[in-house]
């Protein structure tokens, strides 16, 4: 299946969500509605990375209240945040597609770089101009088969994007000098969810801390406005950084931890998480950029 899906697409088909945002609202003088998707310290990760690409792009945007259909100007495009949430195992997602067909029927929603499988029926039974962005081949069949391809884009997950030299990141980067390269130890960071890798036994020698889980759910539900809640997401990210600093190695099959150590140029131990996500984005995107940091488990 791989190869069949490596044909199909080539690494220079890969197109930045962002660009194409800026593109189209410049045509459109659409007005950007940014909706957060609930979820730990790594997702925040995303947001962070999110906000810096729209902001770098002058890229107006307000944040979805639990009223946002009632502040509909009839040139609204919404905006989802990318993640892992548009899956059967969560429904986060799958509501607020809802709630936008129920309030606002037949208007623009684009979703951000994200993996799917088995929502196929669903998106297909939405009464929404939906925009796909796949952050791996998998989720690109997936979808497509869905959606029309003109749809349906491969990218890469939005952390990918960020800028660590954000002044926003100051904390970290002020830490990263106190150490002067110093780092040593492994912290093991394995998840202790239904996502949870297969092929790592945690012992209580590993002093496995799940730091992902250490600040999680600052918005319980997608409308919620703490999950982009600005301030707080570049607050979380910094946590999560400088948690990550003081290692040499990282053990984990957290997507966004790996991702956040591989920034950091540490060396990666990733584990597959229960449905192949970090297997499926280091192949499109983690590969070829991280591949001498990288030791992949499958």
């Amino acid at each position: 299946m791989l190869n069949k899906l490596k044909t199909m697409l080539n690494k220079s088909e890969h197109v930045n969500p962002f660009d194409w945002l800026k593109q189209k609202i410049s045509n459109t003088n659409q007005k950007v509605v940014l909706f957060g998707s609930p979820g730990n310290l790594g997702d925040m990760l995303i947001v962070a990375s999110t906000i810096q690409c729209l902001e770098q792009r002058g890229i107006d945007f307000s944040v979805g209240s639990e009223r946002y259909y009632e502040a509909n100007s009839g040139n609204d495009i919404y905006v989802i945040m990318g993640g892992g949430n548009y899956i059967p195992l969560y429904n986060s997602v799958r509501k607020m597609l809802d709630h936008i067909e129920k309030h606002a029927p037949n208007s623009e929603v684009v979703v951000l770089p994200s993996s799917s499988y088995g929502m196929e029926k669903h998106l297909q039974s939405l009464k929404l101009k939906i925009t796909f962005f796949c952050r791996e081949l998998e989720t690109y069949k997936s979808v497509s088969s869905a959606l029309s391809k003109s749809q349906v884009f491969l990218s890469h997950d939005a952390a990918l994007y960020i800028d660590l030299q954000d002044r926003r990141f100051r904390a970290m980067r002020n830490m990263r000098k106190v150490l002067k390269g110093r780092a040593g130890d492994t912290l093991h960071a394995i998840r202790e969810d239904r996502e949870k890798t297969e092929n790592f036994v945690v012992e209580e020698r590993h002093n496995n801390i799940d730091i992902s889980s250490l600040r999680t759910n600052r918005g319980s539900e997608v409308l919620s406005k703490h999950a982009i809640d600005i301030d707080s997401v570049f607050e979380d990210v910094n946590f999560m950084l400088m948690y990550l600093l003081p290692f040499e190695k990282i053990v984990s099959d957290r997507l966004h931890v790996c991702i956040g150590a591989l920034l950091l140029g540490k060396k990666v131990d990733m584990y597959d998480n229960s449905y192949g996500k970090l297997s499926r984005v280091y192949r499109n995107s983690l590969k070829d950029r991280f591949d001498d940091l990288i030791e992949l488990h499958l």
